[in-house]
């Protein structure tokens, strides 16, 4: 099933192909390393379909973000075959699901349906929380990194620039840092840690991989503190 995208930026399925987003049964889920964590994908984003379209729209779309929509109807035939797909996961090691913390309801939503279709509790206490522009910004004027390729460094920098212009309060969005220069932040920082997680096989949830920042900075947040993290579960993949 395929992604369809109407001129009004309407998002739907489409039994047809596997364009722009595939979601078939034959090759899902699928399963690869990140750095030290086993990461599955339940569906795989593709450039194939229109040339500027990557499958952000679906997230879009379920995030109701960027005019992007999608109907109940067509969002519970995407839901159906994710569920579908979690079910068929076998080699999940894990004793609870933390999900990477997001500013939309949909991550938590795909949590849900993990934690059904594998059998596992999802963390619903918040203790990973989102960076503020503020902080991201006096962590850099005291933790600058090095940064050899001058291009590089520019995009940083005007990273640095385009979030002094923005209020203080507002959070951290990976989505909106060039991948290029992702790894250089930090968008999470930890509350405080539950005693109970500590010890415990941890299973991260996600919505959209993209460079994996957001994903290692938990983990490693985490293993910091004694939280076992080895597998991550992902919405959809990167490209």
């Amino acid at each position: 099933m395929g992604l369809n995208i109407a001129p009004d930026n309407t998002v739907s399925f489409d039994d047809s192909h596997q364009l722009r987003v595939d979601t078939s049964r034959e090759t899902n889920p699928r399963r690869e390393t990140a750095g030290n964590i086993d990461v599955t994908h339940v569906f795989r984003r593709n450039r194939t379909g229109d040339p500027d379209r990557d499958g952000n729209p679906l997230i879009y779309a379920l995030k109701e973000m960027k005019s992007y929509s999608i109907s109940n109807v067509e969002k519970a035939r995407f839901m159906d075959r994710a569920t579908e797909l979690c079910r068929s996961i076998d080699y999940i090691d894990a004793d609870m699901i933390v999900a990477v913390p997001s500013s939309k309801p949909f991550c938590l939503e795909f949590s849900r349906i993990a934690s059904n279709a594998l059998r596992l509790t999802v963390f619903h206490e918040p203790f990973i929380m989102k960076m503020t522009i503020g902080d991201a910004l006096e962590r850099a004027k005291h933790s600058k990194p090095e940064i050899l390729n001058r291009y590089t460094k520019r995009a940083y920098n005007r990273q640095l620039a385009t979030w002094g212009k923005m209020g203080s309060d507002n959070l951290v969005s990976m989505k909106e840092i060039d991948t290029k220069i992702r790894r250089y932040f930090r968008p999470f920082a930890l509350s405080r840690v539950p005693e109970h997680l500590i010890g415990k096989r941890v299973l991260l949830v996600d919505d959209l991989m993209s460079s994996g920042t957001s994903m290692r900075t938990c983990a490693n947040l985490l293993i910091d503190k004694g939280i076992e993290v080895r597998q991550g579960l992902f919405f959809l993949s990167g490209i």
